[in-house]
């Protein structure tokens, strides 16, 4: 699934909000969710066999063994909820050839940054700490990622920080590799807080007002919140015909009639 450009998203992100001070967006979101779920747990028997080849920082080296069990906890976690939802034929094949860890996040950027072919002095803001570009999935170290979003605490929160990024491929292979279905931009990184199962302790629940008011917006929110909006809708909708209908242009008005009924 790799591409000689940028992924949509990263590309959508860089042209929104690559800027000097990137403004951090806040609110927690959670809602109930049926059919298709997301992890609630991953079974140790899944969290063993080989990964991909890791490259670390040379001041992670010590921790080689902790950072490849938690590369191979993210694949058990895609392949878990890929076998819940039907999908076991797309996780066949690796979604990555390497993985690297950074520790400090200038070389995080600088290293995402490149291989997706855009320029190195672009600003990221503290908050974008994992990618998967070009078969290669980068982050930065579990208490880099802990520290510049504090948000994203919670149990196993780096398998499902990586998870998330690997969610979006398997979101791809399910279109067929067709980007400009994903949908909007709640729509594609809801789909990935879920299937990576970040997000699901209920905090501050958002109302539905709330909710429309995500799926009208163009603007990019918090991940919570992304995550409210799109376990809103799988509790009433199944995940496939979201899926099916994320791209197209009346996917909105599609939402209304199907919470309607």
């Amino acid at each position: 699934m790799s591409t000689d450009r940028p992924s949509r998203r990263v590309a959508l992100w860089m042209r929104r909000h690559t800027r000097k001070h990137p403004r951090q967006v806040g609110l927690l979101a959670i809602a109930i969710v049926v059919g298709c779920s997301p992890q609630s747990g991953v079974s140790e028997d899944l969290r063993s066999g080989p990964i991909p080849p890791l490259r670390l920082s040379l001041a992670l080296e010590p921790r080689r063994a902790e950072l490849e069990s938690a590369v191979r906890g993210t694949r058990a976690r895609i392949e878990a909820f890929a076998g819940r939802c039907g999908w076991q034929e797309l996780v066949g094949e690796s979604f990555m050839d390497s993985v690297a860890i950074f520790g400090r996040k200038e070389e995080f950027d600088h290293a995402l940054l490149t291989i997706a072919g855009m320029d190195t002095g672009t600003a990221l803001p503290a908050t974008y700490c994992a990618a998967l570009e070009n078969r290669v999935l980068l982050a930065v170290s579990p208490e880099l990622y802990a520290e510049n979003y504090p948000q994203g605490i919670e149990d196993r929160a780096y398998e499902k920080l990586l998870a998330h990024e690997i969610s979006h491929r398997l979101h791809l292979r399910i279109l067929g590799g067709n980007e400009e279905a994903m949908g909007p931009i709640w729509f594609f990184e809801g789909f990935a807080t879920y299937a990576a199962g970040q997000f699901e302790t209920p905090t501050t629940p958002i109302d539905t007002s709330e909710v429309w008011a995500i799926v009208r917006s163009e603007e990019r929110s918090d991940y919570r919140r992304y995550a409210s909006a799109f376990r809103f809708f799988a509790a009433r909708c199944s995940l496939r015909d979201l899926i099916d209908h994320a791209g197209r242009e009346d996917f909105a008005d599609w939402l209304r009639h199907s919470v309607a009924q």
